[in-house]
């Protein structure tokens, strides 16, 4: 294990992981019931007063939307006993899922995020982790990465806690192998989910 002061990542994590040590990235599809429409109501499948919401609710169809996912090296959809952590990480106005990926430089032919995770872990600094990267707007037209006013896009991104909430985070953790659950809703059961699980 490195000793790690504050913020500081050793320059070496910035180059790639040596080979079996590199995590890997996925593109993921799920579907979102909590989401923009293109009358600017919030469609979904949950009983969200209108007074919490800010406009009309409504019911519809669920879209699909993408989100990128890192997986740490070793990952195994077949082990039936080894648990991620799961970080969220989320981008600022203007980006996307991709932000993270493209957005930190490359190295070696992979992102440096991923560089320094891949390190992290290889050398014990941190616990293997799950990253999920989103896109933020939660909306019809989450696609559009321009400023459009006229659209949807841009107001998505403030209804993007349901999203996360009650679409995204169930899909993961039930669709990767996490520690946290989010269908458990015992005391203990958030208190150990909220150990495990963390939004940045």
């Amino acid at each position: 294990m490195t000793d790690l002061v504050g913020t500081e990542i050793p320059a070496a994590y910035m180059s790639a992981a040596t080979t079996g040590k590199q995590g890997s990235v996925r593109e993921v599809a799920y579907p979102v019931k909590n989401y923009i429409d293109l009358s600017r109501q919030l469609v979904t499948d949950r009983p969200i007063d209108v007074r919490e919401a800010g406009r009309a609710t409504v019911s519809g169809e669920a879209i699909m939307k993408s989100c990128s996912v890192y997986l740490p090296a070793g990952y195994d959809e077949r082990d039936p006993d080894t648990r991620y952590n799961v970080l969220y990480l989320l981008h600022g106005v203007g980006g996307d899922e991709y932000e993270w990926l493209r957005g930190s430089g490359s190295e070696g032919g992979n992102p440096i995020l991923f560089n320094i995770l891949d390190n992290l872990v290889a050398n014990g600094d941190i616990k293997p982790v799950i990253v999920v990267m989103p896109n933020g707007r939660s909306s019809h037209d989450w696609t559009d990465r321009t400023f459009n006013t006229e659209g949807t896009n841009m107001l998505g991104f403030y209804y993007f806690d349901y999203e996360l909430r009650y679409d995204l985070i169930p899909f993961i953790e039930s669709a990767f192998k996490t520690y946290a659950n989010i269908r458990e809703t015992s005391p203990e059961a958030v208190e150990y989910n909220r150990t495990h699980r963390a939004t940045y």
